[in-house]
């Protein structure tokens, strides 16, 4: 861990930014250790895993709601900034357009709601384990030629 701390310092020093996504710090109340570490190793970001739940009154999975304040709270004293990573908690719920604008309004809350919080990753491997239309056929393994259509590319110059 400290020759990562090391090269995370050194290329701070060159506007490199070093974080994690890991929701230990989510959970912590605001009294662990986990932001303060991070800042310790020349970390200074951290991305936190947020799922709309359209089951739920207030869209969020279960009472995650009530993990954020504090964690921010940490966070921000640490010095370390938050991205969201946000999902569709069943992500057959999108197949209905109406959800889809929920979603999206959802997201537009929490953007309001943690002005703080600036960076957003939306719907990053859908494929994960909450997904309740997670594919495991060993036949698949490629993405459908719809979505491989659909699915925005990098490109160098």
């Amino acid at each position: 861990m400290t020759v990562i701390g090391l090269g995370a310092a050194r290329a701070s020093a060159d506007n490199i930014t070093w974080g994690v996504n890991d929701d230990a710090g989510k959970y912590e109340q605001g009294v662990g250790p986990f932001w303060i570490t991070l800042q310790s190793v020349g970390m200074t970001s951290n991305t936190l895993t947020l799922r709309w739940d359209e089951t739920s009154a207030t869209g969020f999975d279960s009472g995650e709601a009530d993990f954020l304040a504090p964690a921010l709270a940490a966070a921000k004293a640490a010095g370390v900034s938050v991205t969201f990573d946000v999902y569709p908690r069943h992500s057959a719920a999108l197949a209905d357009p109406a959800n889809a604008a929920r979603f999206a309004a959802w997201v537009q809350g929490v953007a309001q709601l943690y002005p703080d919080v600036k960076e957003f990753v939306v719907m990053n491997e859908c494929t994960q384990a909450f997904s309740s239309t997670r594919n495991t056929s060993p036949a698949r393994t490629s993405p459908p030629p719809s979505a491989a259509r659909s699915s925005p590319r990098a490109t160098t110059r």
